[in-house]
């Protein structure tokens, strides 16, 4: 599978508005760069989505897309921004490792024999 491009990632966080292609260019090199760093090939199946996790949780963290939690109780619901700063990990992050863990087992991502 290809790398994903500009428009997929755009189109995955709601359009990204104001944010130029160039930035969001950086971010997706980043992001391919990271997904091979930890062993995908650019010719696997899942090689796109993980790059588009990983460029979603680079462009969060930049301040340029913020995550919003949203959670209800019967009929009270309360909407919160997220702030992956004070953390340094969003959702977007969290599919990509589930993704990853999937793909090599927990012992591959930690370094252990298993």
């Amino acid at each position: 599978m290809a790398a994903t491009t500009t428009q997929k990632i755009r189109d995955y966080l709601g359009g990204l508005v104001g944010v130029e292609d160039v930035t969001i260019d950086l971010h997706k090199d980043d992001a391919k760069q990271r997904v091979i760093d930890d062993g995908v090939t650019e010719n696997d199946p899942d090689f796109e989505r993980m790059q588009r996790f990983m460029s979603a949780h680079n462009l969060t963290l930049a301040g340029l897309y913020q995550e919003v939690a949203a959670e209800s109780v019967e009929d009270t619901s309360r909407t919160n921004v997220v702030n992956p700063r004070t953390e340094g990990r969003t959702s977007f992050l969290e599919k990509y490792e589930e993704r990853l863990t999937k793909k090599f087992g927990l012992g591959e991502r930690i370094g252990v024999d298993v």
